[in-house]
């Protein structure tokens, strides 16, 4: 049909949170993500270079994000581990700096 309107889906950078965040750790190239019911990352580079010896196995992204999710909760309790630390070493100081005096 000449003229008809199509609606075409809008695909922007919020669509995909990790988009060019998944990295190949062999190539270094963002890893595409690929599927539209169960969504995967497959590095694409060893299909135009052949001699890449990059994963090739999926990694679904339901996957990736409870292991982002589980680095984030690890460094949110190491951040307050921390934080307590610096409060109990500064209690210690105030006490070495009181008894001194």
């Amino acid at each position: 049909m000449a003229g008809a309107y199509q609606q075409y889906t809008k695909h922007d950078k919020w669509s995909n949170p990790l988009r060019k965040k998944v990295i190949c750790d062999v190539c270094g190239y963002a890893i595409v993500r690929r599927g539209t019911a169960n969504r995967y990352y497959r590095c694409s580079t060893p299909r135009t270079v052949p001699d890449m010896d990059c994963f090739q196995w999926k990694i679904y992204e339901d996957d990736i994000v409870e292991m982002v999710i589980e680095a984030i909760r690890v460094c949110a309790h190491l951040a307050v581990e921390e934080k307590r630390l610096r409060t109990v070493e500064k209690e210690k100081r105030g006490m070495q700096l009181h008894t001194l005096q």
